[in-house]
């Protein structure tokens, strides 16, 4: 049981990066269109 808590974390994780990632691209290209 812990160890699927443990993997959603780490999943979860991943996706707060990968957001953080995505919008750190995304958030230049949109403001120099602006």
């Amino acid at each position: 049981m812990e160890h699927l808590l443990f993997r959603d974390t780490l999943i979860f994780l991943d996706k707060t990066q990968f957001a953080r990632v995505i919008s750190g691209f995304i958030l230049p290209i949109v403001l120099s269109l602006l």
